[in-house]
């Protein structure tokens, strides 16, 4: 309960805020968190540590998908792609918890945290590629 709590307070913050903030800085900055609390959950034999985790990683989570689908919805000027965000999600829920399973099976933890850094690492890469290029292409196009 505490946990979806953390999450929900998350997003009341991320509305309640709105357009003050700078919506592809905080979205990394909210993957940022989610790595956090993924360390946490690694830490053996220490309760508090892990409920930590856990509140970290849905604050992060809660934070980041309302950003990234705000962000996805501005820069899609036909619609297309803000409709494949609720998908996108179902997709990615079930493939990572898949590819988490097959790389601790067959490796480690530590091969793990490398695969959920490089996600991460993508993720904010991919945001903030698609950011800089629409708003480009718009100013360029404001000038013409």
């Amino acid at each position: 309960a505490i946990t979806l709590m953390s999450g929900i307070f998350a997003s009341l913050g991320i509305a309640a805020l709105g357009e003050r903030l700078h919506r592809v800085k905080t979205y990394v900055g909210s993957l940022g968190v989610v790595f956090v609390g993924l360390l946490c959950l690694s830490v053996p034999n220490a309760f508090i540590i892990y409920a930590l985790g856990n509140c970290l990683y849905m604050m992060g989570w809660s934070a980041a998908t309302p950003l990234a689908s705000a962000e996805i919805a501005q820069l899609d000027t036909d619609g297309r792609y803000t409709s494949m965000i609720v998908p996108a999600i179902g997709i990615g829920s079930m493939i990572g918890p898949f590819a988490a399973g097959v790389i601790l099976e067959n490796h480690s933890p530590i091969a793990l945290f490398v695969f959920v850094a490089f996600s991460i690492l993508v993720a904010a890469t991919l945001m903030i590629f698609a950011s800089h290029r629409a708003r480009a292409a718009h100013l360029l196009g404001a000038s013409l």
